[in-house]
This record gives C-alpha cells, sequence and structure tokens, in this order.
C-alpha cells in the first residue's frame, strides 16, 4: 500500500496535548524528525499512527517486542478502522454469551477467546476463519455430544481468570520440546551442529591449505573458526535457554500468587470470610490455558478477586505499585518479571508493603517499586516491555466456566 486510503481517520476526539503535537507536526518536521517523550499510557502510539497517516507515506514501525508490534496493529484497528467497532462490540457480546469453547478440552464458558479469533484481520484469514466457523456449526450431533460431555464435567458457573497459551502452537508439544526434553534436545541440536561445521572446517581446510604457509596461519585459521563456532553455537545455546525459562509451567505460580493476594485482601478487610472456608485453585489444562478461581466466600469477594489477580497477571498499564518478581535458574542464571500490585492493594503503602511480604513468604523473591518517582517511572516503562505478561496482552480475561 503506497498511500493509506482517505476514509482512515482517529474516530474520536485528540487530548489537548496531542492536538498541540499534531498542530505543531509541519513545524516540527521541518528537519524530519520527530521524537516524543510522555509517559505511559498517554498516547503515543495513537499519536505515531496518525503521523503516519498525515504523512501518508509507506510506514515502516519497529517494535521491540510481538506484544508491543501487536499493539500497534491493535490500536489502528480499533481508533482508525470501522472493524475495530465491530470487534470491540463481538468482545462485550461474548462476555455474556456462554457456549462450547474451540479447545482440545471440551468445556463451557464465555469470553471472547474461546473462539480463537485471527491476531490479525486480513481478508483471506476472516474468510477462512467464517467458513472453518460454519463448518463447526453445521455439525450438529458433534456439538451436541460436546455440550453433553461438557456438562458432566461440572455443576455450576465459577467465575475465574483464563490465562491462554500465548503461541500459536499446540501447548503440549511446545511443553514437550522446550521444557521437558530442554536440555536432551539442546544436546542433540549442538552435537548435530558440531558434526556439521566439523565437516564444513575440513572441506575448508581443504581448500585453504595450499595458503596456509606457516603455523601461525594454521593458528590464525583455527582461531576465525574457533570464534565463529562460538557465535553460531552460544546463540542456539541462549535460544533454548530462554525457550526453556519462557515456556515453563507457569500454573504453580500463579497458585502462590493467588495465596499471597487471598492473604493481602483479608489483611485489607475486602474479604470478610473465615480463611478456613477458602481457597485459591489453579489449574492448566491440555490446551495450555491456565485457570484460577476463589473457592468458598460470598460472590462479591469472588468477584473482587478475580478482578485483582487479573490486575496482577494481565499487561503492566499503570499502577501504583510495581512487584518486580526474582529468581535463580539452578541458583545461577538471574530471572525477572514484573507485575502490578492491584489498585485495592497499592491505595495505601502499609497494605501494598503487607502484599509484598506475602509474595516472598509465598512465591519468592521479589521488591516493591513505587512508579510515582522519576526512578519508578523507569522502572514501570521497563516492565511494559520486558514483562512475561505483556505476552498476554489483551488473552487474560476474566470469564465464567462450568465446573
Amino acid at each position: 500500500m503506497k498511500e493509506f486510503p482517505k476514509d482512515i481517520k482517529f474516530k474520536y476526539e485528540w487530548r489537548r496535548y496531542q492536538q498541540r503535537v499534531l498542530d505543531d507536526l509541519e513545524e516540527q518536521l521541518d528537519d524530519n524528525h520527530l521524537h516524543i517523550i510522555a509517559p505511559p499510557g498517554s498516547g503515543k502510539t495513537v499519536l505515531g499512527l496518525e503521523v503516519a497517516i498525515r504523512l501518508n507515506k509507506p510506514t515502516l514501525i519497529f517494535a521491540p517486542t510481538i506484544s508491543i508490534r501487536n499493539q500497534w496493529i491493535q490500536r489502528f484497528c480499533e481508533l482508525f478502522l470501522l472493524v475495530g467497532d465491530d470487534i470491540q462490540l463481538l468482545k462485550r457480546r461474548f462476555k455474556s454469551f456462554v457456549g462450547i469453547s474451540n479447545e482440545t478440552e471440551t468445556t463451557i464458558e464465555n469470553g471472547i477467546n474461546r473462539i480463537h479469533l485471527p491476531e490479525v484481520f486480513g481478508s483471506a484469514e476472516l474468510q477462512s476463519f467464517n467458513k472453518e466457523i460454519i463448518k463447526k456449526a453445521g455439525q450438529r450431533d458433534q456439538l451436541k455430544q460436546k455440550w453433553k460431555d461438557a456438562l458432566l464435567n461440572g455443576s455450576s458457573l465459577i467465575e475465574q481468570i483464563k490465562v491462554p497459551f500465548p503461541e500459536g502452537k499446540e501447548y503440549k508439544k511446545t511443553m514437550s520440546l522446550y521444557y521437558h526434553k530442554t536440555i536432551a534436545n539442546m544436546i542433540a541440536m549442538l552435537v548435530s551442529a558440531i558434526f556439521g561445521f566439523l565437516e564444513s572446517i575440513f572441506n575448508g581446510l581443504g581448500r585453504s591449505i595450499r595458503y596456509i604457509k606457516s603455523r601461525e596461519d594454521l593458528l590464525q585459521y583455527l582461531m576465525y573458526i574457533g570464534i565463529l563456532g562460538v557465535i553460531i553455537f552460544g546463540r542456539q545455546t541462549y535460544k533454548t535457554i530462554r525457550l526453556y525459562f519462557k515456556y515453563r509451567d507457569i500454573s504453580k505460580d500463579i497458585q502462590q500468587i493467588g495465596e499471597a493476594l487471598l492473604e493481602s485482601l483479608i489483611k485489607t478487610g475486602t474479604i470478610n470470610t473465615e480463611y478456613s472456608k477458602l481457597e485459591v485453585i489453579a489449574s492448566l489444562n491440555d490446551f495450555g490455558s491456565i485457570y484460577c478461581h476463589l473457592k468458598g466466600g460470598t460472590s462479591y469477594e469472588k468477584s473482587t478477586f478475580i478482578k485483582s489477580l487479573h490486575e496482577i497477571i494481565a499487561a503492566v498499564d499503570n499502577p501504583r505499585y510495581l512487584i518486580i518478581r526474582k529468581s535463580l535458574f539452578l541458583k545461577i542464571i538471574s530471572q525477572k518479571d514484573y507485575h502490578a500490585v492491584p489498585e485495592i492493594i497499592g491505595r495505601n503503602k502499609k497494605t501494598a508493603e503487607y502484599f509484598e511480604r506475602q509474595w516472598k513468604r509465598l512465591v519468592g523473591s521479589c521488591e516493591l517499586i513505587y512508579s510515582r518517582t522519576i526512578e519508578g517511572r523507569k522502572i514501570l516503562l521497563q516492565s511494559r516491555i520486558n514483562s512475561l505478561s505483556s505476552e498476554f496482552e489483551d488473552k487474560t480475561e476474566r470469564i465464567n466456566k462450568w465446573r
């Protein structure tokens, strides 16, 4: 696309500071540069999109993570295209619409994620998705049997958090490759690569032997080969270990996080039911989705627990306090992740500090960060890009599931 269609435009009113930037846009672009610095959530992405539309030229956008890249696409669809309204309407309707999930495990639940919409809507993806849905809707006998099987798995609808597996791959296959057999797979990969690499070395040595006149020439050749080997195998090893960390089973983490949250909500007086009558339950299905809910307590207490847990697990927005979760793999490799402290707990410094103590006791090492300072703002920006929760942006949701 060499230029934007004329009917693409921002569908809402600009904030005052955004409008000032746009009013002075021509002057700001005199040197063909525009640098915008603003806090998280202030609308930098949408401003960038508007600038690209006004320039009306092919635009290349660089993003540090896949989730940030998808955020640009999402904002463009929601705020500049008419289809964005349709998707938002569909999401709202599916919150109250209960049906059979398209996952491998047959369940009854609400929420848009149960039908697995395409990440990005193009004409081809939309047509393919519609054909698949129409095909499934026509299989009435299979659909009827799925409802019967799902009804046997529970007795009532329970509100809970659902965190889908973030990759477009089958969960068990990915976990089998990068979790249960990571070390064996890494060794096999490296051995295979080394044999191929050695073959290339000997072939290269055979071709280069007439150019090697001395021992120093041979040592220099081997040094270059060694450096190249470190680059190749070091990258493969790093990639494999990184995937091992990324796809680790986090269901236990969410269980422990839920327990720390429950203790804190009781401390703040938000939950008044006796602790012995409450239980945090987390589970992981075959498709990789993680579920968590509170068993026991009033409807209000269950709903408050789920809302607060959603704030912790979902992508970091603009919380008053942050938790930096720290851990060591094999007591050697440092791991770090970021979570928002729920608003109901973060209103008060003492309750936020109590939450930090419960986290240390039940989950592990952590650090509480107040985000309303200059240093805190820097860490907040890092958390929006580097947190594991950013992989689940717009996928983590509160649902009602038949259990």
